[in-house]
């Protein structure tokens, strides 16, 4: 009954920073290649090109944090890292009206991104101990809401106005997201009251 009851309340909170996470990370792989033509001018393909910069960054992101980092750093400290070096690239990107330094930025904010997921996963997950199946089942949903709402989004802001002025969403949520990481991490803070937990059970 534990395992497919309600999940704490303490874990919506990292879910929804987990949502978040994703989003950014979907903005970019969906609409990156169309931003980086609009501002350098060059075709779609070549734009197209800067987004296998992103997620070859990626892949280098999540091959170091499969390298024991997560054990050895704290994973907020880890977060706030990615949010920061995601930050700056996307908004290079933005600024930037040269290919070559809009795919050296594509990079490095992969490799930022690519280091988000996974610590942002685990203390989701942690914060429900008691229902780990129910607590997965719902970090599964948090990556299909994710992709469905993050790239929907930012083309629906792109058809309003332009994807210049829509890319400024995803230096938006990281910020959102790092403000988000001081609740997540005093809920951490908290100890678990067993005699909760044995009533959710």
């Amino acid at each position: 009954h534990t395992e497919l009851g309600r999940l704490p309340r303490a874990y919506w909170l990292p879910w929804t920073l987990t949502v978040s996470v994703i989003g950014v990370e979907f903005f970019v792989v969906v609409w990156g290649g169309t931003l980086v033509a609009a501002q350098t001018g060059v075709s779609l393909t070549d734009g197209t090109l800067t987004v296998s910069a992103f997620i070859g960054g990626m892949i280098a992101g999540r091959a170091v944090m499969s390298l024991r980092v997560m054990g050895r750093l704290e994973p907020m400290r880890i977060i706030r890292g990615g949010l920061a070096l995601t930050f700056v690239a996307v908004l290079v990107v933005w600024l930037s009206g040269e290919w070559w330094l809009c795919a050296v930025a594509m990079a490095a904010g992969g490799f930022g991104v690519g280091i988000l997921y996974p610590p942002a996963a685990a203390i989701t997950l942690a914060a429900a101990p008691e229902a780990p199946a129910a607590a997965s089942a719902r970090l599964v949903l948090a990556a299909g809401v994710a992709i469905l709402v993050a790239p929907l989004l930012l083309g629906v802001i792109a058809d309003v106005g332009d994807i210049s002025t829509a890319w400024l969403l995803v230096p938006a949520v990281c910020v959102g997201v790092a403000l988000l990481s001081v609740p997540v991490e005093r809920s951490r803070m908290v100890p678990v009251d067993p005699a909760a937990r044995a009533a959710r059970g």
